[in-house]
């Protein structure tokens, strides 16, 4: 049963009325646990850990100024009870951890405050000083994002309740949003389709390797768990420990010599560190295949793979999108069937040391569990069976010579991160290493699930021999998926950050399409080449696709700028798009499209009788085409 959550819970506000505003009772309860007040509002701490994924989640108002404490700790509290009018959610209140993020950032406007001698009422009612404190203090788009968000928040508050008249305006956010445009934008990038193929491909067969070894791994494991006098060094000095077998000589026995050799395992300790690399591992695959954030993956159960509409579905929980924890699903790909399997097979051995199912334990249980040694206190007691903490450090060991950034990798990104200063950022540079990190793969999907023309979909999945990439359908447009599907999917916003994303990736598709060096043909296609100076500008193209004036899909002749759905493609004919407004006709593609009819042609030729009225129907579009060919290449001649 899923946690009561801090939000369903009814505050009833206990006003101590004074001359100008209302302050909640210091008694007012702000979580509970067990049923039991956990924190008040007086407190120093408030403790909403029981309300979030990540267990430890305090808002701490100890280094707040006493000059600012009451003002600060209202605010706070009225932060939380806001509904995020981001989200189309029936939910009150903020999600803990960013309650968390936000009181934090406030903690430093307070800070700004004390230091020009005035309270936080002073401050938000002075337009010159909200002024400054941006230009002198925000630098970076996530300090402008969070900036304009309480600022709004503040003064979308009952003046009554706050205490506070906060006089954000339109130019102060014409200022955050400059600073969002001109800082280096830290966003999450996508992996470029060439290091996306070599990165999944070497988990591939990192895990390959694993998987042949699983007999010795899981001999070595199950032995070290159940005999303590197992695989100890004899020069280690164990004085407590009765050795029974030696490190090489249980090396030896059980067959592992190949795995440790590999990953440079020395010594029962240092044993623990394969089971981290091989949970990374695994890890960063269901990462690739799902989208999942870090803890989503670190909070499923061994039970969470299943099967709906012969689908393959990852049940796990979240927090991030309904700001309270609950069940949700991620579509996969079958290959991930055997990621889980492998580590369930792993998790036998502690499930079965403290007598409970494999499928009740967390899928990546804390690596010490496999080291008794180190936990002997809480051994074989089900209560000790921990998720796994969050760590990258084994993320390195891929983030290695294999993955080097070529010129080819940063044009891509500088294309679609286009407001980003890539040249002055030296963590992404043409012959370093890609850095790996974890949410890239999430983002990464994204990209993908859009299918647009900025990535070759087609390329990716005949290169991932191990992939099946179907699951992007889904997260695209909701193809395949039956109601029921669809919205147990919903509830994990990829497709959500999927359809964001589209207006983006359509635009600079299209423009890359129009902008190629070659004539353009057709509605769209001839009216971009005759006024080049209409579509020059990303960000003011960006906004017709943004407001639904144009979109954009590749087709074999070119592209499609309609918003509506082509009652043509019913015929599977290419003519139609030559006369038709909205396309882009671009000569090298239609040569290649009247080429492959012309081989077609030529081919049901041979069995004309079967053949006949599919025939005739090709030769006319062949002509059409043809003729179409030859005068925009007459252009494009003219045109030189």
């Amino acid at each position: 049963m899923l946690q009561t959550t801090l939000f369903d819970i009814q505050h009833t506000h206990k006003w101590v009325k004074d001359q100008i505003i209302s302050t909640p009772d210091v008694n007012l309860p702000i979580s509970y646990k067990d049923k039991k007040v956990l924190s008040r509002y007086g407190d120093n701490i408030w403790d909403l850990s029981p309300y979030a994924i990540q267990k430890t989640t305090v808002i701490s108002f100890e280094r707040v100024s006493e000059y600012h404490i009451e003002e600060y700790r209202r605010l706070v509290y009225l932060l939380l009870l806001l509904q995020n009018s981001n989200r189309k959610t029936t939910h009150t209140g903020l999600a803990p951890s960013t309650l968390r993020i936000y009181s934090s950032y406030l903690y430093y406007i307070s800070i700004y405050a004390l230091k020009h001698k005035l309270s936080l009422k002073d401050f938000f009612a002075s337009e010159t000083l909200i002024t400054n404190y941006i230009k002198e203090m925000v630098t970076t788009s996530s300090a402008a994002k969070l900036t304009r968000i309480i600022l709004n928040k503040i003064k979308g508050m009952n003046i009554y309740e706050s205490g506070i008249e906060c006089v954000y305006k339109e130019y102060h956010n014409e200022l955050l949003t400059e600073i969002e445009k001109s800082s280096e934008i830290k966003q999450t990038p996508f992996i470029p389709p060439r290091l996306y193929i070599e990165i999944i491909n070497e988990l591939w067969n990192e895990f390959e390797f694993l998987s042949e070894h699983k007999k010795a791994i899981i001999s070595f494991y199950s032995r070290m768990q159940n005999e303590f006098g197992f695989a100890h060094s004899l020069n280690k000095g164990y004085s407590s420990v009765d050795i029974t077998t030696g490190w090489h000589e249980a090396v030896v026995d059980t067959k592992i010599s190949t795995v440790f050799e590999r990953y440079d395992v020395k010594n029962r300790d240092n044993a623990v560190y394969l089971i981290s690399l091989i949970q990374d591992h695994c890890k960063l695959l269901i990462h690739a295949y799902t989208g999942m954030r870090l803890m989503e993956v670190y909070n499923l159960k061994g039970a969470c793979l299943i099967m709906k509409d012969d689908s393959y579905l990852i049940k796990g929980i979240t927090s991030k999108t309904y700001k309270k924890i609950i069940e949700t699903y991620w579509v996969t790909s079958f290959a991930i069937v055997k990621i889980i399997e492998f580590l369930k097979t792993l998790n036998k051995i502690v499930a079965k040391s403290h007598n409970v199912d494999v499928d009740t334990i967390p899928l990546f249980p804390t690596s010490l569990l496999f080291n008794p040694l180190n936990k002997l206190d809480n051994h074989k007691n089900p209560l000790s069976i921990k998720n796994r903490g969050s760590s990258h450090k084994n993320i390195k060991h891929l983030s290695s010579n294999n993955f080097i950034i070529q010129e080819e990798d940063m044009v891509l990104l500088k294309e679609v991160m286009y407001h980003r200063d890539w040249d002055n950022d030296e963590e992404f540079k043409v012959g370093k290493p890609w850095p790996i990190k974890t949410h890239q793969f999430r983002r990464t999907l994204v990209i993908f699930a859009n299918r647009s023309g900025i990535v070759e979909f087609g390329a990716l999945k005949r290169q991932l021999k191990h992939t099946n990439l179907d699951m992007t359908l889904y997260y695209g447009n909701g193809a395949g998926a039956s109601k029921e599907l669809g919205e147990m999917l919903a509830t994990n916003d990829i497709a959500y950050e999927s359809a964001k994303e589209r207006p983006l990736l359509e635009c600079l598709s299209f423009m890359r399409t129009i902008k190629d060096g070659t004539m353009s043909h057709g509605g769209i296609g001839k009216f971009a080449s005759a006024n080049p100076i209409v579509f020059t500008s990303v960000d003011e193209t960006l906004k017709q696709f943004k407001n639904g004036e144009l979109r954009y899909k590749d087709t074999p002749l070119g592209g499609c700028t309609s918003s509506e759905e082509c009652n043509e493609k019913l015929h599977h004919s290419l003519v139609a798009c030559l006369g038709c407004e909205s396309s882009v006709i671009k000569t090298k593609k239609l040569k290649k499209a009247t080429i492959k009819h012309e081989v077609l042609i030529n081919k049901m030729q041979e069995n004309q009788q079967s053949f006949a009225p599919q025939l005739n129907s090709l030769k006319e579009d062949f002509e059409i085409m043809n003729k179409a060919l030859n005068y925009y290449e007459k252009l494009g001649v003219e045109h030189e």
